[in-house]
Order: C-alpha cells, then sequence, then structure tokens
C-alpha cells in the first residue's frame, strides 16, 4: 500500500506540473487476481489448475508413502541384517530420498507452467479489456491493485517526452 501510495503521489505531483492540471484526473485500480477469478473464463482455467494440482500431490504423496514403508520396514530389520545389506537398504532410502526430491522440484516447476498456460492468454485479454475501458470511460490511469503495475495511461499524462528534454538540457 506504501508503494502504491508513493506512486500516487509521484504521479499527482507530475500532473501538477504539466498543462494537465486543469483538466480532471480520474485514476482506476483493478485487482486483477479477483477479476480473473470472478470470470467464467478464470474459473474453469482455475478448476483446471487445482486439479492438476491434485494430479501432482498424488503422485508426490505416493513417492512420499513408498519412501516412509522403506524406512519403516529397515528400521524392522536392521537388526537382522548384515553390515552389506543394511548399507544397500541405507542406500536405497537414500536414493528414494533424492528421487522424491527430484520430483517434487520436477511437479512444481510443471504446476507452474500450467499456470502460466492456463493465465497467460487470460491476462493478456483482461489487459485489452482494462485498456479499452480506460480509454473509452477517460481514466487517466488504471493501476493495477497489488502491484506497482500501471496498467493503461492516458496520454495526456504522460510525460516522457518533458523528462527526456530536462535530461538532455542537463547534461
Amino acid at each position: 500500500m506504501k508503494k502504491f501510495a508513493g506512486i500516487l503521489s509521484v504521479v499527482l505531483s507530475s500532473v501538477a506540473f504539466t498543462s494537465v492540471a486543469a483538466a480532471e484526473l480520474k485514476i482506476g485500480v483493478v485487482d486483477i487476481e479477483r477479476a480473473l477469478a470472478a470470470t467464467k473464463s478464470g474459473a474453469e482455467a482455475q478448476k483446471q489448475f487445482e486439479n492438476a494440482l491434485k494430479r501432482a500431490q498424488s503422485s508426490i504423496d505416493g513417492k512420499k508413502g513408498e519412501l516412509q514403508r522403506q524406512r519403516e520396514a529397515l528400521e524392522k530389520q536392521k537388526d537382522s541384517l548384515n553390515g552389506k545389506a543394511l548399507a544397500d537398504k541405507q542406500e536405497a532410502i537414500i536414493g528414494m530420498e533424492k528421487e522424491l526430491k527430484r520430483s517434487f522440484e520436477d511437479k512444481q516447476d510443471e504446476l507452474r507452467r500450467e499456470r502460466g498456460r492456463l493465465f497467460g492468454e487470460l491476462v493478456k485479454k483482461m489487459r485489452g479489456v482494462i485498456e479499452k475501458l480506460g480509454s473509452s470511460e477517460g481514466y487517466s490511469m488504471i493501476m493495477e491493485r497489488n502491484g506497482q503495475t500501471v496498467l493503461y495511461v492516458g496520454s495526456a499524462v504522460d510525460i516522457t517526452d518533458k523528462v527526456v528534454k530536462k535530461f538532455d538540457g542537463a547534461e
């Protein structure tokens, strides 16, 4: 929230020094995550992602269960095993632990890619809707609620050219 307030104060003070000061400043804020979740497409994508998450969790749980069974079996047998057999079983368990860790990391990567695939196009479409809304309803700026991202800026508040001129004049 402090970042938002800081950005807003910079924008407002910048606007005060431009010819736009006389114009009405209209700023909007969008919670993109909430907006996506509220759409039919977003709800369907979330459902698909949750199903992928359940499948991944089930796969990991199966491997964790097998590892736990092997540990328990070793614990029961360790007194009756000779040194080599005990070492072999311990090595096998260490290998299973490494495999579980790799599987967990792989599943995290798969889920990250799946989330991007499911929501990437929806976010692009949402940004397009926001830009059209900003333009058609006369917004000076629309910002993302939970971040520092400016989603739309009307040309009247863009002072980039003035900044370039001042910068070049200061050199």
